[in-house]
């Protein structure tokens, strides 16, 4: 295969974060965006607001002001898996309530506030990777369904190989950082159902009548305005990992020795990656899905297939291809020819004890007893595509792992 020497940032940041979902999000947008929505606060003082963001028990704490609307509509569309009657789940559009509020921002503190919630976010994340209970409650809150069980294994299985006293680990903390920004991304984050009341006390706005009491409560302008400080977050970390894990699998590629440390390395970065893609070529989906006057633009089924394919190509099957190039040049020999990595580095003996091949090979017998060939693209169907296509990114960088 042809081997690029160095990660074309430029190239795969088009690819990673579309413009299809990221445009409304970005800095000049947003702005443009705020300077439109947020133009008279009512009366009402600034209260306290603690948001669901959806990362289990913890909340993020904010001070909001309502503001008068011109025409952002306070009845929109959010997508989440539901169970029906019959004990089936679906996948598909709701109705929600979106309050005029937004954050609350005295006047030339914009760039603290930013900060603010920049540390706010980082803090969270931190405080769950760093404990295994929180850990395995968000892998189940990021793949929810039992579909999705395999994979929710494999970013289990990450977050317990991570280890933060091993400084050549610190990469795979930004790694799963990337997945938790992207959560942030994808979903949209609501007042909690026991704080509504309180925060209708406190609005000139009422609830549209014909939505029922218990919809969920969605502010659409606080959630532009965290998505878009989540957004640059996410792409400094795409950026530092896509062009660390590229480096890593160069230099194994060209004849420099591998440790098994360092082999660990470059599977969890590539698994995360896939994830990564996978599950932003499911947000293309349901954007084919959502109506237009509430995205902003037109964009249908074959344009998210044609998309789809092309991150494919550009992006997993290179990826895959590189790693498994990477993995026939493996030499026998363990021992580098110069890395602080060495063979009793902590690192070394960590992966050593902690085993991951052998333990991704036990997870994928105990959902795969008979090993699938590959997973096809297949439909872009909403009520499957979620789960499916994860799967099936996860699974062509398994077989690398299967076949060494």
């Amino acid at each position: 295969m042809c081997i690029r020497a160095r990660a074309d940032w430029a190239m795969l940041r088009l690819i990673l974060f579309p413009v299809e979902l990221t445009e409304r999000l970005r800095t000049e947008s947003l702005f443009r965006y705020l300077a439109n929505a947020s133009f008279a606060f009512s009366p009402q003082p600034q209260f306290k607001l603690s948001l669901d963001i959806n990362i289990g028990q913890r909340q993020l704490p904010l001070m909001v002001r309502e503001f008068s609307p011109l025409d952002i509509p306070d009845i929109q569309h959010t997508y989440r898996s539901l169970v029906g009657a019959d004990g089936a789940r679906t996948y598909g559009r709701h109705r929600v309530w979106s309050p005029p509020i937004n954050i609350f921002i005295e006047a030339g503190q914009l760039n603290k506030r930013i900060n603010s919630l920049r540390g706010q976010i980082w803090k969270l994340f931190v405080q769950v990777l760093a404990c295994p209970e929180d850990w395995v409650r968000w892998a189940t809150i990021y793949f929810p369904r039992e579909e999705e069980d395999f994979q929710a294994d494999i970013l289990i299985l990450l977050g317990k190989y991570y280890r933060a006293d091993i400084p050549e680990h610190a990469i795979i903390q930004k790694a799963l950082s990337l997945l938790w920004f992207e959560h942030l991304l994808l979903t949209r984050a609501r007042v909690p159902p026991e704080a509504v009341p309180d925060l209708e006390s406190r609005l000139e706005s009422r609830r549209p009548a014909e939505l029922p009491a218990d919809a969920r409560v969605v502010p659409d302008t606080i959630n532009r305005f965290i998505k878009g400080v989540v957004l640059r977050m996410a792409e400094e970390v795409g950026q530092k990992i896509t062009e660390t894990l590229h480096e890593m699998m160069f230099k194994l590629a060209v004849g420099q020795k591998s440790t098994l440390a360092r082999m660990d390395l470059c599977l969890c970065l590539a698994f995360v990656l896939l994830i990564y893609l996978a599950k932003t070529q499911h947000a293309l989906v349901l954007l084919a899905d959502a109506p237009s006057q509430e995205t902003g633009r037109e964009y249908a089924a074959e344009d998210a297939r044609a998309q789809i394919e092309q991150m494919d190509e550009v992006v997993a099957e290179y990826l895959v291809q590189f790693h498994k190039y990477t993995l026939s040049r493996r030499s026998s020999s363990r021992s580098p020819v110069s890395s602080p990595a060495g063979e009793d580095s902590a690192a070394e003996e960590h992966a050593r004890e902690f085993n991951l091949n052998g333990q991704l090979r036990d997870m994928a017998s105990q959902y795969f007893p008979e090993r699938p060939e590959s997973f096809g693209l297949g439909e872009l169907d909403l009520g499957t595509f979620r789960h499916l296509n994860v799967r099936r990114l996860c699974w062509k960088l398994f077989q690398n792992v299967d076949n060494e």
